[in-house]
């Protein structure tokens, strides 16, 4: 018990540490990375997946605070130094990794037929006798999927999550 508690205080230390940016991430996941404690695993888990500041690919600058704020709340868990092991819930951005696969594909499949439907009257001399003649709808379709990619990908990184 007290064990568990001295190991919990080193996780908030080291917790306000990577906040302060006194410590890296990876040093932190190295100490901390295997811990049974659950809270302790919480705090790992948030600090694992803190999503890049700004940027193209990163949060925007509300939602990377907002993230500050869960990681805060996680050490200051911690710092209670309460021995039981009730664990409250964080909220992890972004779907899980099977559901974005199923509505990545579906969007992708989406876009593929909005292009092909596109192509046809763009290039009407394309598509003879069941026939594909040409590079002009292929490349509608791909441009397009890649769009619904791109603006999946997007909306995703921007808010747009499942929670």
């Amino acid at each position: 018990m007290s064990n568990q508690i001295e190991r919990r205080r080193e996780a908030a230390t080291a917790g306000r540490q990577y906040l302060a940016k006194e410590l890296s991430a990876d040093k932190f996941i190295g100490e901390f990375g295997e811990s049974e404690d659950q809270q302790i695993a919480i705090l790992v888990d948030l600090i694992e997946h803190e999503p890049k500041r700004g940027g193209l690919a990163g949060a925007n600058e509300r939602d990377w605070l907002g993230y500050q704020d869960q990681i805060s709340k996680a050490v200051a868990e911690l710092e209670r130094n309460e021995s039981h092991t009730e664990v409250k819930q964080h909220a992890m951005p972004g779907l899980s990794s099977g559901s974005f696969m199923i509505v990545s594909w579906t969007i992708l499949a989406v876009s593929a037929v909005i292009g092909f439907c596109i192509g046809i009257p763009l290039f009407p001399n394309s598509f003879e006798n069941g026939q594909l003649k040409g590079f002009g709808i292929p490349a509608t379709v791909v441009v397009t999927a890649m769009f619904g990619q791109l603006l999946f990908w997007y909306l995703w990184k921007k808010g747009w999550k499942s929670k």
